[in-house]
């Protein structure tokens, strides 16, 4: 019969007590809040990209 070592023993999940449970959910809110931010960066990239495009297009059609 094999000994289980420490590791592989099923630990009993800890409680969050109300301070980290206040500051995991601060954690989610602004990791959120820098997701949002770098997500609204790249579509305003993309954004200006489809636009500059859209600008040299119509010249090469005036031309």
């Amino acid at each position: 019969m094999r000994r289980e070592t420490q590791s592989q023993k099923k630990r009993p999940k800890k409680k969050l007590r109300r301070r980290d449970l206040k500051n995991s959910r601060r954690r989610d809110l602004k990791n959120s809040r820098r997701r949002d931010l770098k997500n609204s960066r790249r579509r305003d990239l993309k954004n200006s990209r489809r636009r500059d495009l859209k600008k040299l297009r119509r010249r090469d059609l005036k031309n």
